[in-house]
Order: C-alpha cells, then structure tokens, then sequence
C-alpha cells in the first residue's frame, strides 16, 4: 500500500533503479521517490487528466500517457517534465519502448501508435486484426540468440 496522504487512484508504476521510481494516476497525478518507495514527493505535471500508464525508457528518459491523447516526458531523469504534442485526443492507456528510439503507446479506438525517433513524432499504426475495442496494454518481448 501506498500512502501518499491524498485522495488519487494510481494506475501505473515504473522504476529506474532501486531506489527511483513513479507512479501515474488520475487527476494528472505523478509521484516520486527516492527512497525505494518509503516517501513519495508529488509533482506537478502542468495537467489534470487521468494519467493511465508509465515506461522508462532508460535513466533519463521517462514517458506517461493518459486521457486525451495526453503524452508526458522528461528528458533528465524526472527533474523536469513537458507536455509532448500528440496526433490525437482519444484517450492512450499504455507506453512501452523497445530501445531509447522505438517506442509504442497503445489507446482508445483501436488506436496504436509507433515512434522511430525517440518520441520526437509518433505516427499512427493499423491494425491486421478483427479485435475490436480498446487497447489497454503492451508486451514488448526481446528476444536473444
């Protein structure tokens, strides 16, 4: 259990390190830690819409999604945060890297979306699928020979 001593439903968490980790949730919340989870410090995101899902796509890089195609970033390891340009307002649920360049978010809709540049432009995907409905979540498997 989390005590943070406020009222938010959080909804995803991702570490760095041992010690460094975020948690994502509504009301734009986004928390950090330092000390392996025992204090969590609010930060303020500039947003108040839901966030849904976090990804840490090395030290520095840092990326959560939520409603109305919402896209946080930070660039330094969480000291500072921006609000990315998206291509859409449907809501995104999840956000998953393969490398500090490739990177997938997952939304309403059937909606997927795939970046090449490290999240500089992130371009729409389609689907080769009868499945219907929402996408909610990622599974980025790496293989090795």
């Amino acid at each position: 259990e989390i005590n943070v001593n406020n009222a938010e439903q959080y909804n995803g968490i991702a570490f760095i390190d041992s010690n460094t980790g975020f948690i994502v949730g509504t009301n734009g919340a986004l928390l950090k830690t330092t000390d392996a989870g025992n204090s969590w410090s609010i930060i303020d995101t500039g947003t108040t819409v839901n966030m849904h899902a976090l990804c840490v796509a090395d030290t520095n890089n840092i990326w959560c999604v939520g409603e109305n195609g919402t896209i946080l970033h930070t660039n330094d390891g969480g000291s500072s945060w921006d609000l990315d340009n998206s291509i859409t307002t449907f809501n995104l649920y999840d956000i998953q890297f393969l490398d500090n360049a490739t990177g997938l978010i997952v939304g309403q809709n059937e909606l997927m979306l795939k970046t090449t540049d490290g999240g500089t432009t992130w371009n729409p995907l389609t689907s080769n699928t009868d499945v219907y409905g929402d996408g909610f979540s990622i599974s980025i498997t790496r293989e090795c020979y």
